[in-house]
């Protein structure tokens, strides 16, 4: 099932795997002196408003004016407490935390999958966008991998508890949500949900991740309400995401500058979604397209490789259709084409298409260290980024043919299976017709 990829690890390859995996760690490890990005201020100011007003304090003054959830203020805030005790900087502490949760990330996905050289791709993958440019994404990691493999192991319950605890940490993961709750139920028509099995989703899946939400909720209070819908509000039409609204954003700089603001030194200025009727329509394009590949998911065969095609559909419609994506938010996408590459190794080049996309994309506004590229991204007046948005869309796409073959893949070979019971079966009535017959 999974090809060459697997044979190669079980003929004595795995300790060249392993020397991969601890080369990738030793490499990341170089990283911790790089600045990061300017999203590193505002890990400050979370720390500061949690030591000045204690954990849940700090987080009811300002979470409702970030759109971050409570455990990535809670996380922040027990890295500068382990500082302290170190005696590093509140920096250095972060980037300790950052390259700990790199490395349990890894540890995760190793246990997951046994393939060293897998995983040693994916630690490449991720080494830029946490160790280096310092995202806190990285902190969410671990547990999207362990909830993958509790559901990939049929283990609802824990599933639903890491998965929630992922969301808590950054909102993004919550995309994938719906697609989830399908998967749950099993049903592939309308008719098909009366026989779902609705306890079971209720009992092992929805009551434990309620409760972790609930309880939650009851620490923290209203401000973690009001910093999802601050992630859900007014936003940019691309926040330095390479999608198809970067292009739109492109687009109306050129041919409406008055409107919409000249482009900034031949680059994109920033046009806001709810500006007017023209830039609120990418609202209705994105949530359409959802839709669209949520009833697709909703009538395909509910099984888990399926079940990881589909999710990665399903991110990658919203970092490439969505608003307010960031240059960041393909990350998750990234653990997804993981274990879509473990899964099914014939996955592997989407995994690595997809991982180089994000280092792309970041790579183009922060470079390796958090300041900027250390040189001019224009070329003969023209934003190269514009041009790789549209191949990011055009990926896009492509990625969607591909789920739809696999999709016309997994039908035709179901045929075969069908005919020989409905023939057996038709046999089987003939004969006893005839038997019959021959009785009268």
């Amino acid at each position: 099932m999974y090809g060459a990829g697997d044979n190669m690890e079980t003929r004595g390859g795995h300790w060249q795997g392993a020397l991969l995996v601890l080369l990738v760690c030793a490499f990341a490890l170089s990283f911790l002196n790089f600045k990061g990005t300017d999203d590193t201020r505002g890990w400050s100011r979370f720390i500061a408003q949690t030591q000045e007003s204690g954990l849940v304090g700090g987080y009811r003054a300002a979470g409702a004016s970030y759109p971050y959830p409570p455990l990535s203020f809670v996380m922040l805030d027990l890295t500068a407490r382990a500082a302290g005790k170190i005696g590093v900087s509140e920096r250095t502490g972060i980037k300790l935390a950052i390259y700990g949760m790199f490395l349990a990330t890894l540890a995760a996905f190793l246990a997951y999958t046994r393939k060293w050289s897998l995983t040693g791709g994916l630690g490449i993958a991720l080494i830029l966008s946490s160790v280096a440019l310092a995202y806190i994404d990285i902190f969410l990691a671990p547990f999207l991998v362990l909830a993958l493999w509790a559901l990939h192991r049929e283990k609802w319950w824990l599933f639903a508890v890491l998965f929630a605890v992922a969301c808590l940490i950054k909102w993004q993961p919550l995309v994938l949500a719906p697609f989830f709750a399908l998967y749950f139920l099993r049903a592939r028509s309308l008719n098909g949900l009366r026989d779902a099995p609705w306890r079971r989703v209720l009992v092992e899946a929805f009551a434990p991740a309620a409760a972790v939400g609930v309880g939650i909720l009851a620490i923290f209070g209203w401000p973690v309400i009001a910093s999802l819908q601050h992630a859900l509000g007014s936003a940019p039409l691309s926040a330095q995401a390479l999608n198809l609204n970067w292009l739109y954003n492109y687009f109306l700089n050129v041919v409406a500058p008055g409107r919409y603001g000249p482009l900034l030194n031949g680059m994109p200025n920033t046009v806001m979604v709810d500006q007017d009727i023209f830039t609120g329509l990418t609202r209705v394009v994105f949530w359409a397209a959802m839709a669209a590949v949520l009833v697709l998911w909703f009538r395909a065969e509910k099984t888990f490789e399926n079940l990881m095609l589909f999710l990665l559909l399903g991110y990658l419609t919203y970092f490439t259709l969505g608003t307010g994506a960031h240059e960041n938010h393909l990350f998750p996408a990234v653990l997804l084409a993981a274990v879509l590459a473990h899964v099914n190794a014939r996955y592997v080049p989407v995994f690595v298409t997809w991982a180089l996309a994000a280092n792309v994309n970041l790579f183009l506004f922060y470079g390796i260290d958090g300041r900027t590229l250390p040189f001019s991204r224009m070329l003969w007046d023209f934003d190269t980024s514009v041009l790789l948005a549209a191949v990011n869309v055009a990926l896009f796409v492509g990625y969607f043919v591909l789920v739809m073959q696999r999709q016309r893949e997994l039908a035709r070979s179901a045929v075969p299976e069908m005919l020989p019971a409905a023939a057996r079966s038709a046999g089987v009535e003939t004969g006893a017709r005839a038997t019959q017959s021959g009785k009268i």
